[in-house]
């Protein structure tokens, strides 16, 4: 989490001290989305081009984030684990451009790869720079 503080002693108008913190609460959201979509790892594009926020219609809370269904598996990889067909009799894939049938893969897993958490890093040092 990003914590936000700020100094509103210099000004007693308040709709102008909410104003400005809003202005600075998007400057950090958007270059949070910025950051993680930099981050994300790109093979057909879809992850990178999914990353997008959404802000609150008071505009006081935002969430970044993605409806791309793997994207957990990406940033937290993934245990060992064994592939059935789901709907076929066998799983069809290619080894050495010839086609394999398999009624069941073992999958070693895949390695974390934390463009999140890499991308919320990167902006809250941009945020601290600010200070």
């Amino acid at each position: 989490m990003i914590g936000i503080s700020a100094d509103v002693t210099k000004s007693g108008n308040t709709e102008d001290i909410e104003d400005k913190i809003t202005a600075i609460f998007k400057k950090i959201v958007y270059s949070l989305e910025r950051n993680i979509t930099i981050e994300a790892p790109v093979d057909e594009g879809l992850l990178r081009g999914s990353i997008h926020s959404d802000f609150s219609t008071d505009e006081r809370s935002a969430v970044v984030g993605t409806n791309v269904y793997y994207a957990p598996y990406v940033n937290f990889g993934t245990a060992a684990h064994i592939i059935v067909p789901s709907n076929k009799k066998a799983l069809k894939f290619k080894v050495n451009g010839k086609d394999v049938f398999s009624k069941r893969v073992f999958h070693p897993g895949t390695q974390p790869n934390p463009f999140f958490e890499r991308g919320m890093e990167i902006t809250k040092r941009e945020v601290q720079a600010w200070q």
